[in-house]
């Protein structure tokens, strides 16, 4: 089955292949990524995007082809895994999400 994504809620077809985006806040404590749960690590997350996604008709037209060499793209996850932070461990899942 294909994921329509946003879509799915709102029925506009402009929200086909749209999702919602969390924050990147914790983000290497937040494995699996991608909506999907794909990717296992940031540096997958991260050549994933590199290579300028999925091609599809509803890639946003901002996702493009990188060219990061390897150096920057360790660079890119080192710097996500700068958005750690204290204070989480206590958070509570939120019991709804906004439509």
């Amino acid at each position: 089955m294909v994921d329509v994504g946003r879509y799915h809620v709102t029925h506009d077809k402009k929200d086909i292949g749209a999702f919602k985006t969390p924050t990147l806040r914790e983000v290497s404590r937040t494995a699996p990524y991608m909506h999907d749960g794909r990717f296992v690590t940031l540096k997958q997350v991260v050549d994933h995007y590199n290579q300028g996604g999925v091609k599809n008709p509803f890639l946003d037209n901002q996702i493009i082809l990188l060219n990061l060499t390897e150096s920057e793209k360790q660079d890119l996850v080192e710097m996500l895994r700068t958005l750690n932070g204290e204070g989480w461990q206590h958070a509570n899942s939120p019991l709804s999400f906004p439509e």
